[in-house]
């Protein structure tokens, strides 16, 4: 039933699959060609045109870079909310239990997070493919590697980051998802209340006080961040990239807790028909 699920997800979602990897794809050519028309040209000291890349045009001088990998997993953020919001409340309906739901919906979302890895390497090479093509020039040469790894030994990295976070980025926003649709009116409730005593309180300030105390807490806290808390975060993440399999378990860990969590939270949502 898990993979029936799945499957149905998959008929029911691929048109928007790919009508975001074209928008993707055309979006970075489209980022590409412009820059490329916006770039300097100077002489060089034998005379000819020397291209330099103008400010953000990094394939240049690194052809690995090409899609933008955040935007890839806010495809699978959005779907995982869809699926716990508007797919859970359908199926839900036609009495499929929240077990087979969860497992459909997780299914679908590491299939999908697999799918994002793959074009996350597929889209860079038919962008290289298509620069070179129309002639475009690299500060170094075209090579059959340029065109299928943009040129990195460890290619293969980051697209296993590009996988690890998406099952993070699934997991988390399945159970941001679960605990919005569960309690969507005490939240609503409460920003709510947390607005209207914002309000009261400014109109209470005695704003030019305010001010100047803001002002000395804002100067501790700066000095706080860069003498203690910036260090040690720098070493925690230096750390941390330092152990790429430990990395990458994390991401993996942090993604199944949250949808095993999820679970616990729908089962008290209420069926809509």
């Amino acid at each position: 039933m898990m993979f029936a699920l799945t499957g149905y997800f998959f008929r029911r979602h691929w048109k928007k699959l790919v009508l975001f990897l074209v928008a993707v794809f055309a979006l970075s050519m489209y980022a590409l060609f412009l820059m490329e028309r916006v770039m300097p040209v100077t002489n060089s000291a034998s005379g000819g045109e020397l291209r330099r890349a103008a400010g953000g045009m990094r394939i240049y001088d690194d052809p690995s870079t090409f899609t933008s990998y955040p935007l890839m997993r806010t495809f699978i953020a959005g779907m995982a909310v869809w699926l716990v919001w508007r797919e859970r409340r359908f199926l839900a309906s036609l009495s499929f239990t929240r077990r087979r739901i969860l497992l459909g919906s997780m299914g679908y979302l590491f299939v999908l997070s697999l799918m994002m890895a793959f074009f996350a390497w597929l889209l860079p090479v038919m962008g290289r493919g298509t620069l070179w093509l129309c002639g475009f020039q690299l500060e170094r040469e075209w090579t059959v590697q340029v065109l299928l790894t943009g040129g990195l030994s460890d290619w293969w990295v980051p697209l296993l980051e590009m996988f690890t976070t998406s099952l993070m980025t699934a997991g988390l926003w399945t159970l941001i998802g679960a605990v919005w649709v569960r309690w969507y009116k005490p939240l609503l409730i409460v920003i709510a209340m947390g607005v209207g005593l914002m309000f009261l309180m400014a109109a209470q300030v005695r704003w030019l006080q305010a001010l100047t105390r803001i002002q000395s807490l804002l100067e501790q806290w700066i000095i706080w961040f860069f003498d203690t808390a910036l260090p040690y975060l720098t070493d925690v993440r230096g750390r941390i990239q330092a152990h790429m399999w430990q990395r990458f378990a994390i991401q993996v860990g942090i993604g199944l807790v949250s949808a095993l969590i999820s679970y616990p939270v729908t089962r008290w949502i209420k069926n809509v028909r």
